[in-house]
């Protein structure tokens, strides 16, 4: 496992020396000691779109879990969305379950979810399996309406941890949002995240 978070550690940073600042829509700035992204630009409208991630800890830091148990996270996509992102998180984490080999902490998490009311065991019943590698997807953003992204999913050679990368469709008006998002800054998307959170 130590070895696994190395790797990835070291793949993030290998990508991010890649990078320019141009090739994502950010300005040059002042000459960099080292090649790449700064780690802030990294995290280039991620925090300003879905608000800060990192808030949670323990057993409930799990997506699948906040999908069924936390409105603020459905609310950030639109509704005629709500089944298929459903259905694609309980067949991904089918997946995952089967390849864990059923192990405790896996049960553990269906065992909680079946426990959330009906949508996730009606979802779970029919043994959808699927892992998502590529998807689209559309979140909804106070400021700046709908924002389209192609997702893609990196996982480690033993896939026990992944990594998902965002980008918007190229020439699409969400580049232009995203761009629009970086001017604002977090802090407004953060009392409008707020906002909503409270109204649910």
């Amino acid at each position: 496992m130590d070895m696994d978070r190395r790797e990835l550690a070291d793949f993030l940073r290998r990508s991010r020396e890649r990078l320019r600042p141009r090739e994502v829509g950010l300005p040059a700035g002042p000459r960099r000691r080292t090649p790449g992204l700064r780690r802030e630009e990294v995290s280039p409208a991620a925090e300003a779109i879905f608000g800060c991630v990192c808030t949670v800890d323990g057993p409930d830091r799990n997506i699948v879990w906040r999908w069924f148990t936390d409105p603020s996270v459905r609310s950030a996509y639109p509704a005629e969305d709500h089944e298929r992102v459903a259905r694609t998180h309980v067949a991904d984490l089918r997946a995952a379950v089967a390849r864990r080999g059923h192990d405790a902490a896996a049960s553990a998490l269906v065992e909680r979810l079946h426990g959330t009311g009906g949508e996730f065991t009606r979802l779970w019943e029919p043994h959808e399996v699927a892992v998502r590698r590529t998807s689209r997807m559309r979140v909804l953003h106070p400021e700046v309406g709908t924002v389209e992204f192609d997702a893609e999913v990196l996982v480690t050679p033993a896939e026990d941890q992944r990594l998902v990368v965002y980008a918007p469709p190229p020439g699409s008006r969400s580049v232009e949002a995203l761009e629009l998002l970086r001017v604002i800054g977090p802090q407004t998307a953060h009392r409008s995240h707020a906002a909503g959170a409270t109204a649910t």
